[in-house]
């Protein structure tokens, strides 16, 4: 898994709003960082339990 992978209430609350393209431009907008934060996928994870589900992968392994 790589990139940046956003979870919560707040991300699926505000999903119109990260598919307008404000949050890339604003995420972009790091001066010399920008090059590198191009090459960053960005996810928004609309699964509610996603922390949950986590908690009980690592609990399996362990």
């Amino acid at each position: 898994y790589s990139g940046l992978y956003i979870a919560g209430g707040i991300a699926a609350k505000n999903l119109p709003l990260m598919k307008s393209g404000l949050f890339m431009d604003a995420f972009l907008e790091k001066g010399r960082m920008g090059p590198l934060l191009k090459q960053v996928p960005v996810h928004v994870v609309l699964n509610p339990q996603v922390g949950l589900i986590g908690a009980a992968l690592r609990a399996a392994r362990t």
